[in-house]
C-alpha cells in the first residue's frame, strides 16, 4: 500500500499514513479537527546501472568506480 503525507489545515501538523489508494483523508490525531489535506510528495526513482553494476552518473564513464568505463 502507498504512503501518503497529510497536513492539518487547522494546526499545521503533518503525518504519514499507509492506506489504500482512494481512501478518505484521516482526521487530525493532534487536534481532532477536520480531515487532513493530502500533500504532494516526490516519489523515489531507482538509478540505472551500467555494465560494471554501479549506478550510472551522467555518462557511464564517469561513475567514479576504479574500473574501466562501462561499455
Amino acid at each position: 500500500m502507498p504512503i501518503y503525507e497529510y497536513v492539518c489545515p487547522a494546526c499545521g501538523k503533518t503525518r504519514e499514513v499507509i492506506q489504500k489508494h482512494g481512501a478518505p483523508a484521516p482526521d487530525c490525531p493532534h487536534c481532532g479537527d477536520e480531515p487532513m489535506t493530502k500533500l504532494l510528495s516526490a516519489h523515489r526513482v531507482g538509478a540505472s546501472k551500467g555494465a560494471c553494476g554501479e549506478p550510472m552518473v551522467g555518462a557511464c564513464g564517469g561513475c567514479g568506480v576504479d574500473r574501466p568505463p562501462c561499455g
